[in-house]
C-alpha cells in the first residue's frame, strides 16, 4: 500500500541521514559491490570488492574517508558506503 511505501521511504531517509555521523567505535553495515583498498605510505596497494554485505567497525575518520575493520583487517572505504547500525 501507499502508506507501506511511504515508510519504507522514510525509514531509508533515516538511514541515510545519518550516513555521515559515522565516528569512531561505530559498527556499519557495508553492502556487497563496495570496493575497499588497503593503503601504504599514501598509496593503494591492496583492493577488495565486498561479494557479500558485512558489519565493519570504524577505527579512523577523515573527511569522507574511514578505516574499518574487515575481516581482520584495516581497510579504507568512503563514508557514503557506511550505514550505521548503533543508535546515536
Amino acid at each position: 500500500t501507499i502508506q507501506r511505501i511511504h515508510r519504507s521511504w522514510n525509514n531509508l531517509t533515516q538511514m541515510l541521514s545519518k550516513q555521515k555521523k559515522m565516528k569512531k567505535g561505530d559498527i556499519a553495515h557495508l553492502p556487497s559491490g563496495v570496493l575497499l583498498q588497503q593503503m601504504e605510505g599514501g598509496i593503494p596497494f591492496r583492493y577488495h570488492n565486498v561479494k557479500k554485505p558485512a558489519s565493519v567497525v570504524v577505527i579512523e575518520k577523515h573527511d569522507d574517508m574511514c578505516r574499518v575493520l574487515f575481516q581482520g583487517g584495516s581497510w579504507i572505504v568512503e563514508d557514503k558506503y557506511l550505514y550505521p547500525l548503533t543508535e546515536d
